[in-house]
Formats: C-alpha cells, sequence, structure tokens
C-alpha cells in the first residue's frame, strides 16, 4: 500500500531516510519498525506503573503508623518541625 505523510520538515525526512538506507531497508520499512517500537515502548511503560500501583503494600497499615509515630517522636526529641 502507499501513502502519502504530508507535513514532514525536511530535516526529519532526512534524518528518516538516511536511518533506513544505513540499516538497508525502504523508508516504509523503517518508519513501520519505528511506530512498532514506539507502541512497545509506550505498553511497557503503561505496563511498568500497572506492576507499582497494584503492587502489595510493603508495610501493613500498623507498621506504617508505627513508623509514623516513632519519626514523630525522634523530630520532636530534637525540636524538629513535625
Amino acid at each position: 500500500m502507499s501513502a502519502v505523510i504530508k507535513n514532514v520538515n525536511k530535516e526529519s525526512w532526512k534524518i528518516l531516510r538516511a536511518e533506513a538506507i544505513k540499516h538497508g531497508v525502504t523508508t516504509g520499512k523503517m518508519l513501520e519498525v519505528l511506530v512498532k517500537e514506539h507502541v512497545e515502548k509506550e505498553k511497557s511503560k503503561k505496563h511498568a506503573w500497572d506492576l507499582i500501583l497494584t503492587k502489595r503494600p510493603l508495610l501493613t497499615k500498623k507498621e506504617a503508623e508505627a513508623i509514623k509515630k516513632r519519626t514523630e517522636e525522634f523530630r520532636k526529641s530534637f525540636k524538629m518541625r513535625i
């Protein structure tokens, strides 16, 4: 399939074309590879955040409260802001 890409600045087109030549592929194939890589990168970013946001907390509420209380006591003992 042929397509026309409009409004691509000359410098970007030259870089795309040079990279395609350097890798021995057509400009269309190079663009296809770049788009696939971009999509995969975006998916992996989303996947990474899903892992972070859905992971089990490291501390229980009780442990977190105990640490918070101990920290406040420590800061008070040195007349620091709480």
